[in-house]
């Protein structure tokens, strides 16, 4: 019955614990095959671990007046759970609409490709063409001063020979017509075609337009670089892992979205254990600081008070007496056993001798529990052996 009570009194906190260990499950199928059986068993476990870990915190949180758990431990135990299910969570999430960001990402690095080779292209193209129109300008510039080389020749009846003047003309008419066939070559468009066959088909068309220009631009100018070859172009990793790291370092909006659902996801499970916690009246919550404040005082101090203990040692000593504890209210069976053999150990029946075990008039001390509320007044029996 107190089960049946806990899931109807957490109903929501349980629905939400179930979509969990889905997502964690599913999360972790994603990232690693795994058998079902393991699946099964590390969805629910963890999902356990987290939905435990929260209603601790939210009882905490619930009844900040004299807790039982320490806030700072709590909030470090659900850190180290979230690490695990929020990352999982969210590669879950990410899955949901990886398939439309595999087309995105493919066709943003063919993009990146297109306008890559375009540009080198278009660069051997400028290139060439610039250093043909400088070596046009020089030859012109030699058939200038040849032609008037052969007009004052004339002028004053002196014998030339008109074979430079023609050699240049031939160079310059072949540098013309080269720069024609360079400047033919036409760029690739803006954008690329939508069939990547023909895509491909455009690259290696303008480059081989490159490669048939080349020789005779070559004849004419001697120190003109080869063309550049067609690149490879290099397909991204599309695989949902690496998709998922890449969204994320560039902050992308599918994977900004991805990991604020598996947030929200784990603060409304906190939030259905919360339910909004109590009213806790502002002279409740200042008489509690300062009491702690006073204990705390009194302890870095030296003067803490002692709460006194009656303790009896069985056979074969047989000794009882009074031992003064301080703040052994807070203090644990097993964190008051250090002390009670130190207290002991001067004893001269007890040199051979150690401490077995800590029990009440009603039985044994749980031993992560208080002592004091154990004790109820009864004297602490120590069994030794």
């Amino acid at each position: 019955m107190k089960l049946w009570h806990l899931v109807r009194d957490n109903a929501s906190a349980v629905l939400l614990g179930l979509v969990r260990a889905f997502t964690v499950a599913r999360g972790a199928t994603l990232f690693q095959e795994l058998p079902l059986a393991v699946l099964a068993v590390l969805g629910v476990g963890v999902a356990s671990l987290a939905f435990d870990i929260e209603a601790r915190l939210a009882e905490r949180v619930r009844n900040p007046i004299a807790p039982e758990q320490s806030l700072l431990s709590l909030l470090v135990a659900w850190c180290l759970t979230m690490a695990i299910v929020i990352p999982l969570n969210s590669l879950c999430a990410f899955s949901l609409g990886v398939g439309e960001l595999k087309e995105v990402s493919l066709n943003t690095a063919f993009a990146d490709y297109w306008v890559r080779e375009s540009e080198r292209a278009s660069t051997w193209a400028l290139d060439s063409r610039t250093q043909i129109a400088r070596l046009a300008v020089a030859t012109q510039t030699e058939i200038a001063a040849e032609q008037t080389r052969v007009t004052a020749a004339r002028r004053e009846a002196v014998p030339y020979s008109a074979e430079q003047l023609g050699a240049l003309r031939r160079r310059l008419r072949a540098l013309n017509e080269v720069a024609r066939q360079v400047g033919a070559i036409q760029p690739l468009p803006v954008q690329p075609p939508n069939d990547r066959v023909k895509a491909f088909e455009q690259i290696g068309a303008m480059f081989d337009n490159l490669n048939d220009a080349y020789p005779a631009a070559s004849l004419h100018v001697p120190a003109l670089q080869s063309p550049p070859r067609a690149g490879r172009f290099e397909p991204p990793a599309v695989d949902l892992k690496s998709l998922f790291v890449a969204e994320t370092l560039a902050k992308s909006p599918s994977a900004t979205f991805s990991w604020g659902a598996a947030l929200m996801l784990e603060a409304l499970g906190f939030v259905a254990l919360w339910k909004g916690g109590r009213r806790i009246s502002a002279s409740s919550r200042i008489y509690d600081k300062r009491h702690r404040g006073r204990q705390l005082w009194r302890a870095l101090v030296g003067k803490a008070p002692a709460t006194p203990v009656l303790f009896s040692v069985g056979s074969p000593v047989d000794l009882t007496g009074t031992w003064y504890a301080p703040f052994a209210g807070d203090f644990t069976p097993s964190e008051c056993l250090p002390v009670l053999k130190e207290m002991l150990a001067g004893h001269p029946r007890m040199e051979s001798l150690t401490i077995r075990r800590l029990m009440s008039g009603t039985g044994e001390l749980q031993h992560h529990l208080p002592l004091l509320p154990q004790l109820a007044g009864s004297p602490l029996i120590i069994e030794v052996v």
